[in-house]
């Protein structure tokens, strides 16, 4: 029989960012570089494209990035960036990471 928290889990935000690889490393990245484009955080970040279009297409969702054409560029590029939202809950994971490798020591 599920619980009352099996029930709230099923509708909490958080559970849309399960199960998507590369989705913490994304917004951890994204954190640390500022507005970048597709391609550095494939290729700075280790994320294969399938993985890093799936999370954004995620994060997006979730009011957690905002894109945008950077048309100065040939051919133009797609820039992306944390929203203020975005930052506040990449801080907090960093944070719940730091607390987590200390512990171990």
């Amino acid at each position: 029989m599920p619980s009352k928290f099996d029930d709230l889990y099923k509708r909490t935000p958080l559970r849309a960012l399960e199960g998507q690889a590369g989705i913490l490393q994304t917004l951890i990245f994204l954190e640390k570089k500022g507005e970048v484009n597709f391609q550095k955080i494939v290729e700075d970040a280790g994320i294969t494209g399938r993985s890093l279009y799936g999370s954004l297409e995620k994060l997006g969702k979730l009011g957690l990035i905002k894109q945008r054409t950077d048309s100065t560029s040939y051919p133009p590029k797609n820039m992306i960036t944390l929203t203020e939202k975005g930052r506040k809950i990449t801080i907090k994971l960093i944070d719940i990471e730091t607390v987590l490798r200390d512990s171990n020591d």
